[in-house]
C-alpha cells in the first residue's frame, strides 16, 4: 500500500517544548477536537476517531558502518479512514 506523508516536521527542541507539544496533542484528543499541525506556512488538520490504535515504541538503531547509535521514542496514533463510530438507539 503506498504511503503519503501529509505533514512532517523535524527539529531539535528542548524537552520542555516537546512536552508542551505532546500536552497540546493530548488535550485535543481528550476533548475530541480536530488536530491541526502547522509549520513553515504548511498545515494539515485531521479528525481522530474515538478509538484509534495507539502504539509507543523505543527503538535503537546501530549503524552497520560504525558511527553513533541512535535511540528514539516513537508515538503513533493511527486509524483506518472511513471507519466511523456509531450507536444504535
Amino acid at each position: 500500500m503506498p504511503e503519503e506523508t501529509m505533514f512532517r516536521v523535524s527539529s531539535r527542541r528542548r524537552q520542555e517544548d516537546i512536552a508542551d507539544s505532546l500536552r497540546t496533542l493530548a488535550e485535543k484528543l481528550e476533548t475530541g477536537e480536530d488536530v491541526t499541525l502547522s509549520a513553515d506556512g504548511e498545515s494539515t488538520t485531521v479528525t481522530v476517531p474515538d478509538e484509534p490504535r495507539f502504539e509507543i515504541e523505543v527503538e535503537r538503531e546501530t549503524p552497520t558502518s560504525g558511527g553513533q547509535t541512535e535511540t528514539s521514542i516513537e508515538v503513533e496514533v493511527e486509524w483506518k479512514e472511513g471507519n466511523k463510530s456509531f450507536t444504535i438507539e
